[in-house]
């Protein structure tokens, strides 16, 4: 996943599959300057799935007890906005916030060392996120 520099909202936030040179941490300078390359075309989540994009509702509370809410920016994956997984089952760690249809909530979490990955659905009538 990688977040573009494009204005609309709508596209903000594509998926790239990129073959890693050295095998190593696929980084954002890596890919900006050609060193780890793209092997198909960039998909976006609402060409895939109608009403469904990556968001979050104002005023949402964290995931966790005593974490960090989203605020306005659904894509918490470190400092380069990249999730990375490896053949060694690792990858980045972070949240992914997804919007559906009918105001659903989601939140996909990225466990880096061991690449799993937990959906929780946030419930508005109880206020809390639950796990899917």
């Amino acid at each position: 996943m990688k977040r573009s520099q494009s204005a609309n909202p709508k596209q903000v936030v594509s998926r790239a599959r990129i073959l890693n040179a050295f095998c190593a941490l696929t980084r954002t300078r890596d890919i900006q300057s050609g060193v780890d390359l793209p092997i198909a075309a960039p998909e976006r989540l609402p060409d895939q799935f109608t009403g469904v994009e990556f968001g979050a509702m104002p005023g949402l509370p964290p995931v966790d007890p005593g974490g960090t809410p989203p605020g306005a920016d659904p894509i918490r994956l470190g400092a380069g906005s990249v999730a990375s997984f490896s053949a060694m089952g690792t990858s980045s760690s972070g949240t992914v916030y997804i919007r559906g249809r009918r105001d659903a909530q989601y939140a996909v979490r990225i466990f880096g060392e061991t690449g799993k990955t937990r959906i929780v659905k946030f419930e508005r009538g109880t206020g809390q996120w639950r796990p899917r």
